[in-house]
């Protein structure tokens, strides 16, 4: 009987072992839509991704949005320019 013992505890040991601790990471195909919209929209800012992907059902952390652009160099919203009143007058 003491083989039986030892194996219920080496199934259970296993099955206690304890899961990845922390935030899981980002799936690459939300990474990879991130950075196409990033590219694609050049005067959007990382809350405006963060949007258009909570309009397509995908919920993610504007500041999750942000990492991604700043891992791969993209700047927050590299093609925008101030634009004021004399502009437009």
């Amino acid at each position: 009987m003491s083989w039986h013992r030892d194996l219920l505890k080496w199934r259970h040991a296993a099955t206690c072992v304890p899961k990845r601790r922390g935030r899981p990471p980002i799936i690459r195909s939300i990474r990879a839509l991130v950075l196409r919209l990033a590219r694609e929209n050049s005067s959007w800012v990382y809350r405006r991704i963060r949007g258009e992907l909570a309009a397509l059902g995908i919920t993610v952390a504007a500041f999750t949005v942000w990492e991604i652009l700043r891992e791969h160099g993209i700047p927050s919203a590299p093609g925008r320019q101030s634009t004021t009143r004399v502009l437009f007058g």
